[in-house]
């Protein structure tokens, strides 16, 4: 029985871990598919800085917080999609940067 509720307890565990991992790598891209929408439009507006500000950046920063904590728990698949992701922000801030800096409209 002590077996039972063991073996038990580790799966409960183990699925939980594999949420939050997973939960927290799906959260990360879509704040990355975001900016990437933004970098990738022909104009960049004051009231798209204005969004990224107030409603996006405020995610980006839980998230750049939790990753220091949640790097030591992925497993090889995951540590490739998180530095997937983390090339994928660092390209999009590439091409967002000089757009932000030229705001037109």
């Amino acid at each position: 029985m002590k077996k039972i509720l063991a073996l038990l307890f580790i799966l409960t565990a183990f699925n939980s871990y594999a949420a939050s991992t997973s939960d927290f790598l799906d959260s990360y891209e879509e704040i990355v598919d975001i900016y990437a929408s933004y970098a990738d439009k022909s104009q960049f507006c004051n009231s798209d800085n204005m969004t990224l500000l107030t409603e996006v950046l405020p995610k980006l920063t839980q998230f750049g917080q939790q990753a220091q904590t949640m790097q030591g728990q992925f497993n090889a698949d995951e540590l490739q999609r998180y530095l997937a992701l983390a090339q994928k922000f660092s390209t999009t801030m590439q091409k967002l940067a000089p757009k932000m800096q030229n705001i037109n409209c």
